[in-house]
C-alpha cells in the first residue's frame, strides 16, 4: 500500500485499461450526467446540446456543477460519509431554543458540516480546506445554540459564514459543533472514538478495520488492565501508538452532549460555562484535559507531531490517502459503487486527477460523470461488462430535487404533535420515508440501498399519486406557458390528449415518439380506462400522471 501511495503522489498515474465501449445514447447521456450530478432530470435544450454535438457532454457537466443542486449534491454525498443526519437528535426545546420545532432543532446537528464542505466546493476552494478552515456556517438556531462566534447577521437569517470566536483552531468539518455532538466520547473513550471518525472518513482506513488478534488475556471490565495494555500488549499497541495521539487533539472539545445531559444541567441552574446550557460552549482551553491525566500519548499523525488540530488538518491535508479517500468516495456515489468496489487503476486515476487539478471537487466530479464507462451501456464482446457503473437507482433526496423540479410539488408533512413541524418526508427519517426508500439515517442505516427494493416502489408510488394531484390542481391555475407539464386543461380530445402524451414521454420517459406510436396508444388506452372508472377529466388526469411518474424511466438513470 505505501509503495501504491507513494507512486500516486509523486505524480504517476496508472490509466484504466483500454475497453471499447458500446455508449448510451445522447438523451441517455444527458439524463444520466444531470442526475448523477444534481439529481435533477436533463432539460429538453440540454438533451438537444448532446444530441447536436455528443462531445458537448463536458461543457454540460461544467455547468451542472456550478448550480445550487449541485451543492446539495455534495451534502448528501457527506451525509452518508460523515453519518450526521441522525434519526432524531432531539435536542431540547430550552433556553435560547424555546420557539423552535423539533425538526428545527435536528437540523442545528445535522447540517452544520454539511453546509461547510458544500460552500467550499461552490467557492472553488481546495477540498483540503474541509481539515483546515478555520470558521463555520450556521443558520438561525444554530447560531443561537452554540457559543462563541461572530458575524452572524440575525435579520438576514439563514446559513451564514461564521467566525470562532473561542481560539479553535482551524479543523475544518473536525471542529464544527455538529460534529463534535454527532461522535460524543463517553468515559475512559477519551476520544478514541472521534479519533477512528477520523480515519476512517478522511482517509477509509478505520482503526476498529484493521485485522488483529486478541489474546483475550486483557480484562476488558478493568479500566487500569485496559490502560496498562495499550501500553504494554503488541497488538493493543499496534493500534493505540497512531489512535490515541489523533484522539488527543480532542482534549478541548466537548466530550459529550445528549439531551438528558442538557436538561440536567438546567434543572441544576446551569452554574458554570462547562455546563451543557444554550448557547453551549463546544471548545474551550477550561475543559480538564482528562486524557493527559490518563498518561495518554499527545498529540501527533502516524509518527509526526502536530501540536494542534492546525496541524492535524495539514498532516491529513498532505497525507496521500486523503486525496485516494476523497476520489473514491466521490466514484463511490456519484456512480452508485461500493468503495471496495472501485478498480485499482480507476482510484489510482481519479487521485492523481484530484491533486493535479489542485483538489478541485467540480473538476473531480466532472470527470467521473463524463468518464466513457460512465456513460456505457456495455463493453464490446461483453468481457468486463460487470465492472460497468451500469443502471443508477434514484435516492430518495433526488427523487425529492426530481418532482420538484417537474411538478412544483415537494412531498412535506406539518405536524403538531411533539412540536415536530415541517417534516420532509423524503429527507427525514423520524417519520419520512428516507431509510426506507434507499438513503442512510446516521446510526441504523449507515449505507444506501442501491436497488428497487418493495419499500422504494411503495414510496416511489405514493409521492407519484401525491404530486399528479398537486400539480392538476395547480396547473388549473395557471396559463398554458407557466405550466410544467400539461399544456392543455380544456381540450380533452384524443389528438390534444395524444399530443400531451408526447409532451409526458419526452420529458418523465425520456422517449420521443410519435402520436401514433405504439406507446402512445397504451397511454391513450389509459386515459380512456380512468375516464371511464371516474367519469371526471380531472381524476383521470391525475391517474395518468400519477402513472408516468411512478415508471421504471423514473426510478432509474
Amino acid at each position: 500500500m505505501l509503495s501504491i501511495l507513494f507512486f500516486a503522489a509523486c505524480g504517476g498515474g496508472v490509466e484504466p485499461p483500454v475497453q471499447e465501449y458500446v455508449a448510451l445514447s445522447p438523451v441517455e447521456q444527458a439524463h444520466r450526467i444531470s442526475m448523477a450530478l444534481r439529481g435533477l432530470r436533463a432539460s429538453d435544450a440540454e438533451v438537444q446540446m448532446i444530441q447536436d454535438d455528443p462531445d458537448a457532454v463536458v461543457e454540460l457537466a461544467e455547468a451542472y456543477v456550478q448550480g445550487e443542486a449541485f451543492g446539495e449534491t455534495i451534502r448528501d454525498l457527506y451525509a452518508e460519509v460523515f453519518r450526521v443526519r441522525a434519526v432524531d437528535s432531539n435536542l431540547p426545546e430550552l433556553g435560547v431554543l424555546e420557539g423552535s420545532t423539533r425538526m428545527e432543532r435536528n437540523r442545528i446537528l445535522h447540517e452544520e458540516p454539511l453546509a461547510l464542505i458544500e460552500h467550499i466546493v461552490n467557492t472553488d476552494q481546495p477540498l483540503t480546506e474541509m481539515v483546515q478552515a478555520n470558521w463555520t456556517i450556521l443558520d438561525e438556531w444554530g447560531a443561537k445554540a452554540w457559543a462563541s462566534h461572530s458575524g452572524y447577521d440575525a435579520a438576514q437569517g439563514g446559513e451564514q459564514v461564521v467566525q470562532f470566536t473561542d481560539g479553535r483552531p482551524g479543523g475544518g468539518v473536525l471542529l464544527t459543533n455538529a460534529m463534535l455532538a454527532r461522535w460524543g466520547s463517553a468515559g475512559a473513550n477519551a476520544h478514541r472514538g472521534r479519533a477512528d471518525m477520523v480515519s476512517d472518513t478522511l482517509l477509509c482506513e478505520p482503526f476498529g478495520g484493521r485485522d488483529l488478534p486478541l489474546s483475550g488475556d486483557v480484562d476488558l471490565s478493568d479500566e487500569s488492565a485496559v490502560e496498562s495494555a495499550i501500553w504494554s500488549e503488541p497488538v493493543c499497541v499496534a493500534c493505540h501508538q497512531s489512535l490515541d495521539p489523533i484522539a488527543a487533539h480532542y482534549w478541548y472539545t466537548r466530550a459529550r452532549v445528549t439531551n438528558f445531559l442538557i436538561r440536567q444541567s438546567y434543572e441544576v441552574g446551569c452554574p458554570s460555562a462547562l455546563a451543557l446550557c444554550f448557547p453551549m460552549e463546544m471548545y474551550s482551553s477550561t475543559i480538564p484535559r482528562d486524557a493527559e491525566d490518563q498518561g495518554l500519548r499527545a498529540e501527533g499523525y502516524f509518527g509526526q507531531e502536530t501540536g494542534d488540530f492546525e496541524g492535524l488538518g495539514r498532516a491529513i491535508a498532505a497525507d496521500p490517502r486523503f486525496a485516494q479517500c476523497q476520489a473514491k468516495r466521490f466514484a463511490s456515489y456519484l456512480t452508485q459503487r461500493d468503495l471496495g468496489a472501485i478498480p485499482f487503476e480507476e482510484m489510482v486515476s481519479l487521485q492523481t486527477q484530484l491533486v493535479e487539478s489542485g483538489f478541485d471537487a467540480k473538476a473531480l466530479a466532472v470527470h467521473i460523470v463524463t468518464s466513457p464507462a460512465f456513460l456505457a451501456k456495455d463493453i464490446v464482446g461483453g468481457e468486463g461488462a460487470d465492472a460497468l457503473p451500469g443502471l443508477q437507482v434514484l435516492r430518495p433526496e433526488q427523487l425529492h430535487r426530481t418532482v420538484l423540479d417537474l411538478t412544483g410539488f415537494s412531498y412535506d408533512m406539518e405536524v403538531t404533535d411533539q412540536g415536530l413541524g415541517l417534516i420532509p418526508l423524503l429527507r427525514d427519517d423520524l417519520v419520512g420515508f428516507r431509510a426506507m426508500s434507499g438513503g442512510v439515517d446516521g446510526f441504523r442505516v449507515a449505507t444506501p440501498t442501491h436497488t428497487a427494493t418493495p419499500n422504494r416502489l411503495l414510496t416511489l408510488a405514493t409521492v407519484a399519486e401525491e404530486a399528479a394531484a398537486a400539480l392538476v390542481v395547480l396547473e388549473m391555475t395557471k396559463n398554458a406557458r407557466s405550466r410544467k407539464l400539461l399544456f392543455e386543461l380544456s381540450d380533452y380530445s384524443e389528438s390534444s390528449l395524444r399530443a400531451q402524451l408526447v409532451v409526458l414521454h419526452r420529458r418523465l420517459l425520456r422517449e420521443e415518439v410519435a402520436q401514433d406510436a405504439p406507446e402512445i396508444d397504451e397511454g391513450f388506452a389509459l386515459w380512456e380506462a380512468a375516464l371511464a372508472a371516474s367519469a371526471d377529466e380531472e381524476d383521470a388526469l391525475k391517474t395518468l400522471l400519477a402513472a408516468y411518474l411512478q415508471a421504471p424511466e423514473m426510478l432509474y438513470y
